[in-house]
């Protein structure tokens, strides 16, 4: 059997030495990053198209010993929960780069820390073996730390910080919970963990699934451990935004589920509560914090908190529309975004401001920006036919069934989505312009036309034919529910 998914972290791997080695010329840097992120992505169709979508068990599993004394192993494996993850991330990664072509600071490290980030973000996803999960956890803090650090905005030190020490701490609470699985089953095979899920008292699962749901809250954010994540995304430089919102964000919400809800099914019983009521807290909280923000790109930060927060609450549901909705929610959200981020990184190139107040008329000036804004816009806020409908459809039936009529309460926060961003479509596309942005802006230039054309083909096409990604995820809930 081919081992794809060490060729994709090996190729990617390479691409990022590669990228630093041979980058001394620009050009030459951005190219080798391209062609190097989109060799993964290749590979990961070959395997979507071979995954047997039915199937419960893990699939493309390579495992080799590592550290027999401590039954560490390097164990990779994909699932329905895993392998749309790292199809976000392969999508992503090459259209953050493209849009990033314009970077002229520092081009060969630039791009040669986003592809090992890749390499971090998609370890998280496929590894078996809880130690090996744990180092690319830690690992792909690194080049985040300095795409914000290096590259961002006048407040990139302080953000950088910020984010390093949020999610470091966080991390404490799940390397202990690993440590603590160990202890119990005495392997720190996944595989292993998985087979003796009831087997841990419910005592014991109580704590380690409070420290996942804290360790991992942290990294999606939910409230109130949320505020590391505005100052980040308002900070990073461009690309760095589109894979903070698009993918890493789905490392907390992923390793919930893989280790807290699948291994601790009396635990996630009794947090089911206080899952929901974080989840709508989340929803409603960071949709009014919207309202409020005059930073465009700090209103798309605050709308991630808040599509989290839907997450959260999907799982919360456990049953079958919830949680398939959860784990959907996750892969759409990174597409769209993604997308929006994009749009933030547009708008300050062409008018030099991201604040709404300033931001009036631009349709005319720039009809395509206008037209992509407008869709991911629609997209975020759940427009039938778009792909975040299908999620929020599942998740608030999810509730339902979970909860009863109580759905009517984080419903309000659909409302208020719908608000802020019809709210900052009405100031940013349509009525008087601005004459002070002048009369010479320039619509979207390639770099920025191809990845977002590609995201908003993606959008609907997710839109129209959920069930190219959403048979391999109803499959994996049905498992477990």
């Amino acid at each position: 059997m081919i081992p794809y998914i060490s060729l994709i972290l090996l190729i990617t791997l390479l691409g990022a030495i590669l990228t630093y080695l041979l980058g001394k010329e620009d050009k030459t840097a951005k190219l080798v990053a391209i062609i190097f992120s989109i060799i993964p992505l290749i590979l990961t169709i070959v395997m979507w198209a071979t995954m047997d979508f039915n199937l419960l068990e893990f699939q493309f599993v390579e495992d080799i010993p590592w550290i027999s004394q401590l039954g560490i192993s390097y164990t990779l494996g994909v699932d329905g929960l895993s392998f749309p993850m790292v199809l976000l991330a392969t999508i992503l990664m090459p259209l953050a780069l493209i849009f990033s072509w314009d970077v002229k600071h520092r081009v060969k490290e630039y791009f040669a820390l986003m592809l090992m980030l890749e390499v971090a973000m998609i370890g998280v996803f496929v590894s078996l073996d809880m130690f090996l999960f744990f180092i690319f956890w830690e690992v792909g803090l690194v080049p985040m730390y300095f795409l914000i650090s290096v590259w961002g905005g006048p407040r990139k030190k302080y953000a950088a910080v910020k984010f390093f020490l949020f999610t470091q701490a966080a991390s404490i609470l799940v390397l202990l919970g690993i440590a603590a699985i160990y202890f119990e089953i005495g392997s720190f095979s996944l595989i292993d963990a998985l087979a003796n899920a009831g087997s841990m008292a419910r005592a014991v699962q109580i704590p380690i699934f409070l420290g996942f749901l804290i360790g991992f809250g942290a990294k999606m954010p939910i409230v109130p451990l949320h505020t590391w994540l505005p100052d980040a995304h308002v900070e990073a430089p461009t690309g760095g935004s589109v894979i903070l919102a698009g993918v890493l964000l789905k490392m907390g919400g992923y390793g919930l589920i893989r280790f807290g809800i699948q291994l601790m099914p009396e635990a996630r019983e009794y947090f089911m509560p206080v899952m929901a009521v974080i989840g709508v807290i989340s929803m409603i909280y960071g949709a009014m914090l919207c309202l409020a923000q005059t930073d465009f790109k700090r209103l798309i930060a605050y709308s991630s908190v808040s599509h989290m927060g839907l997450v959260l609450l999907g799982i919360a549901t456990m049953t079958m529309s919830g949680l398939s909705g959860a784990i959907y929610q996750m892969f759409a959200h990174g597409l769209v975004s993604g997308g929006l981020f994009m749009m933030a990184g547009v708008l300050l190139h062409k008018t030099g401001t991201r604040d709404i107040r300033v931001l009036r008329g631009l349709a005319p000036k720039i009809p395509l920006a206008v037209v992509a804004l407008i869709t991911l816009s629609m997209a975020s806020l759940g427009l039938p036919g778009l792909v975040s409908f299908i999620t929020e459809v599942l998740i608030f039936v999810g509730t339902y069934e979970a909860f009863g009529l109580w759905v009517f309460v984080p419903l309000i926060a659909a409302v208020l989505t719908a608000a802020y961003y019809l709210w900052m479509l009405q100031k940013v596309a349509f009525g008087p312009y601005n004459e002070e942005l002048g009369n010479d802006l320039h619509d979207l230039y390639g770099y920025e036309l191809i990845p977002l054309a590609i995201l908003m083909f993606l959008i609907v096409l997710f839109g129209i034919y959920p069930a190219a990604v959403l048979n391999m995820v109803t499959a994996f809930s049905g498992g477990i529910i």
